[in-house]
Parts: C-alpha cells; sequence; structure tokens
C-alpha cells in the first residue's frame, strides 16, 4: 500500500520548477564507483496521517527499520534483504548522491505544503562521514519526482513496505 497522504497533482505544470542541490554535486563516476557501506533515510510527518519512520540496509543485506508514528510496526524490526536488492537501492539512489561527506538541499521555487521532509543518508564506511541529501516532498520539479518516485520504490526494495504502511491512529 502506497502513502496515502499524498497531495493531488492537480496543480499540473503549473507548479514546476527548477531544482538544484546546495553544497558540491558528486563527481558522475562518484555515485556509480563508491559502493556504501551503508544507505538509509528517514521520513518526518506531514499534515495528517503520514507514515514517520527511518530505515537504514547496509552492504551485508541487514536492514534496521524504527517505525516512529503512524506505522504498521512501531518500534525496531530488523530484516535482511539480498546483495541484489541493495544494489538495486544503491543504483536507484546514485544519479541524487552529493559529493561524499556533503550535505546538500534539493530545492525548488514552487511547492505544496504539508507534506513529508526526507533525510538520505549514504555512508562510505562503518562510522564514517555521512553523505546527506535532504529532500522536500512537496516539490513539483521534474527531478524532484524523479526522486519521489525512488523513494517510493525503496520500501518494497528494502522490504519494509508491510512495516512502514500507513496506519490511522484508533
Amino acid at each position: 500500500m502506497r502513502n496515502t497522504c499524498l497531495a493531488p497533482l492537480a496543480l499540473g505544470a503549473a507548479l514546476a520548477a527548477c531544482t538544484s542541490m546546495n553544497g558540491p554535486a558528486a563527481p558522475p563516476d562518484q555515485a556509480a564507483s563508491a559502493q556504501p557501506a551503508s544507505i538509509g533515510y528517514s521520513v518526518g510527518p506531514c499534515f495528517g496521517f503520514c507514515p514517520v519512520y527511518s530505515v537504514e540496509a547496509d552492504a551485508n543485506g541487514e536492514v534496521t527499520f524504527v517505525g516512529e508514528q503512524h506505522t504498521a510496526v512501531s518500534g525496531e524490526k530488523v530484516g535482511r534483504i539480498s546483495s541484489g536488492d541493495y544494489q538495486a537501492a544503491v543504483e536507484a539512489l546514485a544519479p541524487f548522491r552529493p559529493a561524499e561527506g556533503t550535505t546538500a538541499d534539493v530545492e525548488c521555487g514552487a511547492r505544496t505544503t504539508d507534506q513529508q521532509q526526507y533525510r538520505i543518508t549514504w555512508q562510505s564506511v562503518a562510522d564514517g562521514p555521512e553523505t546527506v541529501l535532504n529532500y522536500y516532498a512537496g516539490c513539483r520539479s521534474a527531478e524532484a519526482q524523479r526522486l519521489r518516485a525512488v523513494l517510493n520504490g525503496l520500501p518494497e526494495t528494502l522490504g519494509i513496505e508491510d512495516w512502514a504502511e500507513a496506519k490511522r491512529p484508533l
């Protein structure tokens, strides 16, 4: 089940805007060649009942999920994925990865309000510096929509779709 708290996209092309990343961009060969020791992301709240959680996957296939709010699973749950699934997640995120050890923000001029904030992380070595990309889901540029599509597919790739499923409070 996909996140049901997304705002309708009825505003269409009128809200399309430029997207840029603040901070140094990764060299084209860096994202493709550097296999991170771990990748992860956290999803913040929206105005409504969006799932709030964080997930981290390491190159050994261990996936740690922490459900915080409006998720099918609350608290920490650990699972495993194949090396192929880990590699698929790494490759899907590679075009958006900032330069090693930096933090960048995906920005756009026009945006919808009350959407979730994502913090995407790559760590090249255990306990090493993080590479971070901050993304606001209300951004409507073409680049932001490509990232959104990747993020929407990650719960399935990482095997957490049942844990991260949106649940309304009783």
